[in-house]
Parts: structure tokens; sequence; C-alpha cells
């Protein structure tokens, strides 16, 4: 296992950034460049989704900007996945119980970041990968239905 210590975090991320890698591993959390992949857009006012994974914000107070939750999610009733990343440093606790991944939760179109940030900082296992061409969206989660 490599370590890496802080000096190095910021060449590391700028060399990133000018080799248009998708991906930035770090010792405990990863760069995520998101002009890698695709914003998606709401249809209507809402979208129902399943939650097939939850990784969130540890809670430490030397985060770093544009840290976000990431929730890997089905769009309810059909196959389409899609990677929110919540921007609020605190996941409610509903979403991070073992009983959330049976549940519908709703993404609002009022919730929905129209300006994205240009990376996010996330906190996943070393060996999670994230499909090119995902779509995302930079929203929050929300625990009720239209």
């Amino acid at each position: 296992m490599i370590t890496i210590n802080k000096t190095y975090k910021l060449i590391l991320f700028f060399f990133t950034v000018t080799a248009c890698a998708n991906v930035t591993k770090t010792e405990n959390s990863t760069i995520v460049i998101l002009s890698h992949y695709q914003l998606k857009t709401l249809d209507s006012n809402s979208m129902a989704v399943t939650l097939l994974q939850d990784y969130p914000v540890n809670d430490d107070e030397n985060l770093p900007k544009n840290c976000a939750n990431l929730y890997v999610c089905k769009k309810f009733q059909s196959d389409e996945v899609i990677l929110l990343f919540d921007l609020d440093k605190n996941a409610p606790r509903y979403q991070t119980d073992s009983k959330s991944k049976d549940k519908v939760y709703s993404i609002y179109k009022k919730d929905v970041k129209s300006d994205p940030p240009l990376s996010v900082t996330v906190y996943v296992p070393k060996n999670f990968i994230l499909p090119n061409g995902a779509k995302y969206l930079v929203a929050r989660l929300s625990n009720d239905l239209d």
C-alpha cells in the first residue's frame, strides 16, 4: 500500500487534472473529476430512486472543499444508475441505515445544483471504480415522495 503525504496530494491532484484522468486515489479519499461523467437532467419536478450503495462523508473537521456524500442510486422501475453527490456534509441517519436499501427516495429538481463544481471529494473503498460515462447529479436525496 502506498501512502501519500499531504504535500504531494496537491501535486497529485494537479497532475490528474492535467492528465484528464477520471479519478485520483489518495489515502482516504477519491477526487472525482465530474467532466468525465454525464450530467443528468430531470424531466419532471422529481425523480424516484432506490439506493444501491451509500458512501457518507467521514465525520472529520478537516474535510476538503467540495466533499460529498456519494449515493449510488437506481432510477425507480428502471435500470438507469445515477451517481448522486450530496454536498451536505452530514448524511441523514435514515440514509446510512441498513434498511435504507429497501426504500424509495426522491430527488427534487429544486435541490439539484444547476452549476456543479468541477470536482468533488468522496470517501470510497480503494477498489471502488466509477464507471466511465455514468450519469450524475449534485443534489440532495430526500426521504419522501411527491
